[in-house]
């Protein structure tokens, strides 16, 4: 009983409403319909004078017709035949065009019929009775005329046409006469359900203003569960924050000890990895920051074409397992180092060349930079991302770029993902001052492009990079390689390098090509049809000794006898500078500076430029080992408080000039630490930093609110701790003086 009661209620609740909408749907449906029906019957109207007009041409042709015969008969001027001629081919003309217009109406297609036959019998009469006059004279004429049988058809025609023309006046009265009562039947029903609605919507407005306590409460529950919400994401994002600490600084710890090429290598993409995890983690626990359009670039001077390298170093297994090429290339009048935001950069690279890679089952992805124009703005640049792929229909692409959409349901099963990238991607594009579009169709693969203006950095490009690599000037290569893209962009590199290069498709024609000239280096690609890279090789050391690089898609390492056939073994996506040093190396040259990974994070004199005191309070053993250690690569011996009642008590033993304090840990939490160091020291306070895995929108405000002169966020990164320490440094050195 209850139970139907409550329902009775709800609908009791939303009837005035419902039906006050209703009516007006009805009312504007039924409107419609009528202003419809008006503009057809205007419509026909129009299209039945029009009707009209056509007969009474055909009308007055017919009586051209007749009176340009008799009017010829007794005069035989030129101008009277020439009249009568006019008449004669203009008549079907326009008998014809009353056919198509009348050919929706059945009874009118009838009524015309016969109209044709006797339009041909007078036209007939009329041209015997003027061809009995040219040849036998006016007497013969007049006796033709006189039997009567011109006149006849004449007089038929007329009254057929007649009939037809009655025919369109009665239906266009009748159609008229219809839109009329329609419209006055709308007026009444629009004044009638205007009223209605007006007493039905007064009512729901009663019925409203008492379900506003009720909404207010609700509003309290919604507030209550936002802060749980937001609750949740803070704790998510620490307890996620916190171990990512530990990957990406040993991680960068690692980096900084001397390792062979390979294992630099894994380090490089562990450390781009954790980088592009820790953006993911960023977007969602943060989607808010998205959302608003609050959000804060970097502007730092990063290298462009290692940004792209990184981007897709990080799906080379994935390349490599469906069998992809993937390429790059930098156009030579792209500026090597852009100041900008690198991680974003790259995070709109990751998000479409990932989307290429899982969209393709076979071919390839090529990723092309260009400049498109430079002003006191900085470089307009442009980025593409193309592939070979399954292609997006015209529906699909419009659905492309909105929150949680996808191009089809079966695209979310078979291929996954939470349909958030293109709009997070779109909206970085726009933040750095570009936007995305895509040009695609089913089958067809896609390119996706983005721009971009960022300004140019001042800083010297690494020789692989630079276009005055003179080194390798007057040297020639032959590139044996069956994807055209591949070989393209490699004849371009090669080139900005002043290399003089030869293309071939095909092992074979690899072979001939080198029986034609001398080269000093050849590149084979591994997989190619009929003959692959190692069946070359073996060949061509049959014939002669010219130094060989083997490129490589499915990372397979050449091992054993077959080893010694090649200089270099080089796994794609190629780098360019791991090629640069392999030609250098090639031709005598050696590497003339170390790539730019393989650049120390950790400067050891730091802590003699810029000596401090650090106390690291911190309760996690992982990020006490990262802490100290990195604190210790620059050079610095730090003392550990393991929670912030031992960091209290150091202070009083000990003059620290800055504090690195975690904010969660036991026994007294960092922001209850630091508020009494301040209260005990005063202005002999040191700089206190939060280091602290709490990184949602607002967190750096609340902490820098609550008294703490910095913030760092975890995973703690080696150039925030390296400014950081230059900073406190020079405001200590500042307090001094």
């Amino acid at each position: 009983m209850n139970r139907n009661l409550e329902a009775f209620k709800k609908v009791l609740r939303w009837l005035p409403m419902t039906g006050s909408l209703t009516l007006m749907v009805m009312i504007c449906l039924v409107s419609a319909g009528s202003f419809s029906q008006l503009k057809t019957a205007d419509s026909w109207r129009e299209h039945t004078y029009k009707v009209l007009a056509e007969a009474q041409t055909l009308l007055s042709d017919l009586f051209r017709m007749e009176g340009g015969a008799r009017n010829y008969v007794f005069t035989g001027q030129a101008a009277v035949f020439k009249t009568f001629e006019e008449s004669v081919n203009r008549a079907p003309q326009q008998l014809t065009r009353l056919k198509q217009l009348t050919v929706d109406n059945p009874g009118q297609q009838e009524r015309l019929g016969p109209i044709g036959s006797e339009l041909d019998e007078v036209i007939a009469f009329s041209q015997q009775l003027v061809d009995t006059r040219n040849t036998y004279g006016i007497q013969a004429a007049v006796l033709f005329e006189s039997d009567g049988q011109r006149m006849a058809s004449m007089n038929r025609t007329l009254a057929d046409l007649q009939a037809f023309t009655d025919e369109e006046r009665r239906l266009l009265g009748q159609r008229s006469k219809k839109a009329a009562n329609d419209f006055q039947n709308t007026e009444r029903l629009v004044m009638s359900g205007s009223i209605l609605a007006a007493l039905l919507l007064v009512l729901a407005n009663f019925m409203t203003s008492r379900a506003l306590a009720t909404q207010k409460k609700l509003t309290h529950a919604a507030r209550a569960a936002e802060l749980a919400k937001s609750e949740f994401l803070a704790i998510m994002s620490h307890e996620i924050r916190t171990p990512m600490n530990g990957v990406i600084g040993m991680t960068s710890i690692l980096a900084d000890t001397e390792l062979t090429d390979m294992q630099r290598d894994c380090v490089s993409t562990i450390s781009s990895s954790g980088e592009s995890l820790m953006n993911v983690i960023n977007d969602v626990l943060d989607f808010s920051k998205i959302e608003s359009g609050r959000m804060e670039l970097e502007s730092r001077s990063f290298n462009v074409r290692n940004c792209v390298e990184e981007a897709l170093a990080l799906f080379a297994a994935q390349i490599r397992i469906k069998g992809l090429e993937a390429v790059y290339l930098v156009a030579p009048d792209v500026p090597s180092h852009l100041i900008g935001d690198r991680m974003r950069l790259r995070q709109i690279l990751v998000n479409l060349i990932g989307n290429a890679i899982k969209f393709t089952s076979q071919g390839e992805v090529a990723v092309n930079v260009e400049c498109k124009g430079q002003d006191e703005e900085g470089c307009d640049l442009e980025f593409s991302v193309t592939d070979t792929g399954i292609g997006i229909s015209k529906e699909g692409i419009e659905k492309l770029f909105k929150a949680f959409q996808q191009v089809d349901t079966s695209t979310t099963r078979r291929y996954g993902g939470t349909g958030l990238g293109l709009v997070i991607s779109k909206r970085l594009a726009e933040f750095m001052g570009g936007t995305i579009w895509v040009e695609s169709a089913p089958r067809s693969g896609s390119s996706f492009f983005f721009s971009v203006t960022l300004k140019a950095s001042e800083e010297s490009a690494p020789d692989h990079q630079s276009p005055d690599a003179s080194v390798l000037v007057t040297h020639t290569a032959l590139i044996v390689d069956d994807n055209a893209t591949n070989r393209r962009i490699l004849e371009i590199q090669l080139k900005v390098w002043g290399m003089k290069t030869v293309c071939a498709s095909t092992g074979a024609e690899g072979l001939i090509k080198m029986a034609e000239q001398y080269f000093d280096v050849v590149l084979i690609d591994f997989q190619m049809p009929e003959m692959d890279g190692l069946t070359l090789a073996r060949e061509i050391r049959k014939r002669m000794q010219t130094p060989l690089i083997l490129l490589s898609s499915t990372g397979e390492i050449i091992e054993g006898e077959d080893a010694n056939l090649f200089q270099f073994q080089i796994s794609k996506p190629i780098r360019h500078s791991s090629l640069f040093n392999a030609l250098l190396s090639i031709i005598g040259k050696g590497p003339t500076e170390r790539l730019k990974i393989t650049e120390k994070k950790f400067d050891a004199f730091m802590a003699t430029n810029y000596p401090l005191r650090i106390l690291l309070a911190e309760d996690n053993c992982v990020n006490q080992q990262v802490g100290l250690l990195m604190l210790s690569r620059l050079g610095y011996s730090a003392d550990l408080a393991v929670d912030g009642q031992r960091a209290v008590n150091a202070v009083e033993k000990a003059q620290y000039d800055l504090i690195l304090m975690d904010i969660q840990m036991p026994n007294m939490n960092g922001i209850d630490a630091a508020r009494i160091i301040r209260d005990m020291l005063g202005a002999k306070c040191p700089a206190i930093f939060a280091l602290t895995a709490a990184a949602l929108e607002g967190d750096k405000q609340r902490f820098l609110d609550l008294g703490f002169e910095g913030y760092l966020s975890k995973p703690l990164q080696t150039h925030t701790l390296r400014e950081t320490l230059k900073t406190v440094h020079s405001n200590t050195q500042l307090a001094k003086v």
